[in-house]
Order: C-alpha cells, then sequence, then structure tokens
C-alpha cells in the first residue's frame, strides 16, 4: 500500500489528521477531563459530547476529500520546469 500512494496527497492528507487533528482532540479530551478536577466545577457533558462531535466531523469533512484524490493517485506537488 506504501508504494502506490506514496508522494499522493494521501500522504498530505493523513500527516495532517494524525499530527494536527489527533493531537487537538486529545487536548480537548484533557481539558474536559481535568477542568472539574482542577475547578471542582462540572463542565456540560451534551456539550462536550457536541464539541468532539462537530471538531470530529469537521475535520473529516475538510480532509477525506485530499485522502480521496490522493486514492485516485493525485500527485501532492507538480514540478515546473522553465527554459
Amino acid at each position: 500500500v506504501d508504494v502506490p500512494l506514496s508522494d499522493t496527497m494521501f500522504v498530505v492528507a493523513h500527516f495532517h489528521m494524525v499530527m494536527g487533528v489527533a493531537p487537538i482532540l486529545v487536548i480537548f479530551g484533557a481539558i474536559y477531563h481535568w477542568y472539574p478536577k482542577v475547578t471542582g466545577r462540572m463542565l456540560n457533558e451534551a456539550m462536550g459530547q457536541f464539541h468532539f462531535w462537530v471538531t470530529f466531523l469537521g475535520a473529516y469533512l475538510i480532509f477525506f476529500p485530499m485522502h480521496y484524490i490522493g486514492l485516485m493517485g493525485v500527485p501532492r506537488r507538480y514540478h515546473e520546469l522553465t527554459n
């Protein structure tokens, strides 16, 4: 799988999902976990779930097209040669 997908938009999309979106979800999860323990004030669970799903689905809506065109074989960069 690696060779056909290397140097396609799939690599770019996967990098952004792993290095961008995943840490953001971890940070938000840590805030929702530790905020009540530190301050003693509970956060609204429904709003926390809404926040997670909006962030999760929004990220996938942004990066899914990049995964898709990467699977179609679109290269991640085009080289331009000038005379």
